[in-house]
């Protein structure tokens, strides 16, 4: 079982993992419509906050990208027996390492706004 700790990292698969249980499970309980709604919704919060994130244009869209796609598969996969942990595992989910990937680094305001 995949444990989540209080201090959860984004772009890792324990955040895949989250997003894609979140979106399966609400679409079991409110319907995939709302779910739709409340998951872009939260990732156009995201892009609204940009100022407050310590993150460069690109890999905000990276993170959107990836949790709008891993919201898909959630909804996708409602009245399912389907194990996510499994499509964890598999590399079905999607997330970006940031240790392999060149666009990902801690940046500063100034850097930002270059």
């Amino acid at each position: 079982m995949i444990k989540i700790s209080k201090k959860i990292k984004s772009k890792n698969i324990v955040d895949s993992w989250r997003h894609a249980t979140w979106s399966k499970e609400s679409s079991e309980s409110i319907g995939k419509g709302w779910t739709l709604v409340f998951g872009v919704g939260h990732e156009i919060e995201n892009i609204i906050d940009y100022d407050s994130k310590q993150m460069t244009l690109t890999q905000l869209f990276k993170e959107v990208v990836m949790d709008l796609t891993n919201n898909k598969i959630g909804r996708s996969l409602a009245g399912t027996n389907s194990d996510l942990e499994e499509l964890a595992s598999d590399g079905t989910l999607e997330t970006i390492d940031p240790k392999n990937d060149a666009e990902y680094k801690s940046v500063t305001k100034d850097e930002k706004d270059k």
